[in-house]
């Protein structure tokens, strides 16, 4: 079997609530996606890191994942 991968998926996301106001949503974003890709948080994720078989959080933009919400829809607390 031959397969060509056409769009990648994210293993494991962290999201924040879009009930929240966009101007402070932003803010935690930025806030939070700059505590995990520190070096303390590099530190504090590693057992996580290391249970997902990672070597570590790499950053990405909204824009690479549009659309794929739709896939937790169903998920209760995602909305």
């Amino acid at each position: 079997m031959i397969g060509i991968q056409k769009e990648s998926y994210p293993e494991c996301t962290f999201t924040i609530s879009r009930k929240l106001e966009p101007v402070l949503r932003a803010q935690m974003l930025a806030q939070i996606r700059v505590a995990l890709l520190s070096e303390d948080g590099k530190r504090v994720m590693a057992e996580m890191l290391k249970t997902f078989n990672r070597e570590q959080l790499i950053p990405v933009r909204q824009e690479e994942y549009a659309g794929l919400g739709a896939l937790l829809v169903p998920v209760w607390g995602f909305h």
